[in-house]
């Protein structure tokens, strides 16, 4: 709350696009239900503060959906990190959402 406020009145007319934490995994194997946590507030936040948001946890799958980009090599093993291939295909979907949101306005 209080960075937002502050980077709202800092620069007003600068448009902010927060974006969501990804899924991630707790020793390399749990569910990590913080990580829901960070994103409820975050998304709260967002809305409060009527800023945009882009939300990769959503996007990738949700909850537990690491195992997959991990299965198929967009993660790393410890299911924190990407790979380089899942830095690049998550560019990708943020320039695509960024694209779409363009066009729409």
């Amino acid at each position: 709350d209080a960075f937002l406020t502050k980077l709202k009145a800092k620069m007003p007319q600068v448009p902010i696009l927060v974006t969501i934490n990804p899924d991630a995994l707790k020793n390399k194997s749990l569910d990590n239900t913080i990580g829901l946590q960070v994103r409820d507030i975050l998304r709260r936040q967002t809305q409060e503060h009527n800023v945009a948001m882009w939300d990769l946890h959503q996007i990738m799958g949700g909850l537990g959906s690491m195992r997959r980009w991990r299965s198929e090599n967009l993660a790393q093993a410890d299911g924190i990190h990407f790979t380089e291939r899942g830095y690049l295909v998550k560019a990708q979907l943020l320039y695509a959402a960024l694209k779409k949101a363009y066009a729409a306005n």
